[in-house]
Order: structure tokens, then C-alpha cells, then sequence
């Protein structure tokens, strides 16, 4: 009988003692995943769900850019393989991304990138304001941009694969957007702005962009508003800033109201920065 349980429990240890091995993943090599064919990082943590997130945030940090890829792979891989060391009690998870697959995504990605900077520029060269044209080159270079960056992950996870040359350059886009930009004439009247410290700053702050300051009766963009100084304490924003635009170049382009707090010293940045994010939302929805 004793012989009899020996023989019965002698798998039972066999499969105990494997579980207790740590695997070869965890040492940087995985003979399942090797790195010719596959992308992987390693996390730990005193969780499983802590190991798993920690791997996948450090294979995401090794590309640039992720988001048009599917949700697993945009998540920082899926986790293929987790460990648990009990005698340490903490976990090991290890985060893979196939590279011939993740290679495919990203050349679609790509391609539809390229399609879309484009039909910006094709939109740009026959936008019925200066305003819109600035609009679709805008946003044509900040594509072009982020092209750069997924040309770099695909290179990194497929060395072999072909990178289409590009319609237009970074460079090219750049010059375009700039010129758009000095065609956009802007007049700003702002009420209740003391020593015109915020007319200054929102000046200087699209000058910096390329937009120039034209009188009121030849103007393309009018930007007409006004400012509230707050009270103490510091901490709270100095200045509110409320913002309407009006001209003839905007008779079919509506740009909403503008509310923006800041400190005195950023507010010209602030408003700016969203006077940016409009034209380019505006440019979308104008897209043919």
C-alpha cells in the first residue's frame, strides 16, 4: 500500500517542482518568444495585475507610437506567459508582440497616414479661406510628424520591411503651413486689459506661429473679447479671458468662444494654443 501511494503521488511532486523553476523568459531569453520573431518585456510586481501592466508599459516605452495599432498591441503587447515565485512571493508577467504582425499593422498604418496628409494637402490648395488653408497644413505637418515617429517603430520591429517615400516631407509641410500662416491677418481688441498686457502676450504668442498683425478693416481673423483680472491667492489663475473671433475670411467658418484662465504671463500661449486646436478641428469637419 505504501509502495502504491509512492508511485501515485510521484507526479504530483514532478509537476510541483517544475512550477518552482523559474522560467527562461524571466532571465531575458524565451526559447517560446525568441527576439527574432518577437518583441518582449518583463514585469514585476508584488500583484499579478502589477506585473502584467509593468511589462506592458515597458514594451510600449520601446515605440514611439502605438494607437494605430489594435487594442493589444496599443496596450503594450499581450501578456503571454506569468509567473509566480512563491518563495519571494511576487510575480513575473512577460508581455510579447508578434513582429510579423505588428509589422503588418503599422505599414497599414502608414498607408493610411500618407493618405490622410494628402487629401490635407489637396484640401489646403483649394480652401476658400486663408484660414481653413492654414488649417489643413497645420494639421497635414503634425501628421507628417507623427509618421516620422511610426517609420521609426516599424523599422524597429521589422528591420526588413520597405518604408514608402513620403509625397511630401516634414520639411516640405513645414514651409507650407508657414506660408498659409503669413497670408492670416489678425486684429485683437480686448476689453478691460490692463497696460494691453494680454493683447501683448497673445501677440507675441502667434507671431511665434507665424500670423501676422493686420489692421482692423484688413483683417482676416478679428479676435474681440475681454479680460478679468482675478483676485489672490496665487495659486489660483491671474487672468480669465473671454475670446469671440469675427472677419470676413470667417463669413463661413465659425469658430466658437474661447474661455480660457491662465496665469498673466501664459495667457497669450493659452489662447493661442486653443485658437490652434480649433482651426484644425475646424479644418476636419471641412474636409471633403
Amino acid at each position: 500500500m505504501r509502495r502504491l501511494f509512492f508511485w501515485l503521488s510521484l507526479p504530483l511532486v514532478l509537476v510541483f517542482g517544475c512550477t518552482m523553476e523559474s522560467p527562461d523568459w524571466i532571465r531575458g531569453q524565451s526559447s517560446a518568444y525568441p527576439a527574432s520573431e518577437y518583441l518582449t518585456a518583463v514585469g514585476l510586481g508584488s500583484a499579478r495585475d502589477l506585473a502584467e501592466e509593468e511589462a506592458r508599459q515597458k514594451l510600449q516605452a520601446r515605440l514611439h507610437r502605438q494607437s494605430e495599432m489594435d487594442r493589444s498591441e496599443a496596450e503594450g503587447g499581450r501578456i503571454a506567459e506569468v509567473w509566480h515565485d512563491r518563495e519571494a512571493d511576487a510575480y513575473y508577467a512577460l508581455a510579447v508582440i508578434d513582429r510579423q504582425s505588428a509589422g503588418k499593422l503599422l505599414s497599414a498604418a502608414l498607408a493610411a497616414l500618407d493618405r490622410t496628409i494628402a487629401e490635407r494637402v489637396a484640401a489646403a490648395e483649394v480652401a476658400g479661406s486663408s484660414l481653413l488653408r492654414w488649417g489643413h497644413f497645420l494639421w497635414a505637418a503634425s501628421l507628417a510628424t507623427k509618421r516620422e515617429a511610426l517609420a521609426d517603430d516599424l523599422r524597429y520591429v521589422d528591420p526588413a520591411a520597405v518604408i514608402p517615400p513620403v509625397a511630401y516631407s516634414l520639411g516640405q509641410l513645414v514651409e507650407r503651413r508657414d506660408l498659409a500662416a503669413a497670408r492670416v491677418g489678425v486684429a485683437i481688441r480686448l476689453g478691460n486689459d490692463r497696460d494691453d498686457a494680454v493683447r501683448q502676450r497673445l501677440i507675441r504668442a502667434l507671431a511665434e506661429r507665424g500670423l501676422r498683425l493686420a489692421p482692423d478693416f484688413a483683417a482676416d481673423l478679428r479676435i474681440t473679447g475681454s479680460v478679468a483680472a482675478l483676485e489672490p491667492p496665487p495659486d489660483i489663475p491671474a487672468v480669465a479671458v473671454r475670446i469671440e473671433f469675427d472677419g470676413d475670411d470667417t463669413d463661413s467658418v465659425k469658430l466658437p468662444t474661447i474661455d480660457e484662465r491662465a496665469d498673466s504671463e501664459a495667457i497669450g500661449e493659452q489662447l493661442a494654443l486653443r485658437l490652434v486646436a480649433e482651426v484644425i478641428s475646424l479644418a476636419g469637419e471641412e474636409l471633403p
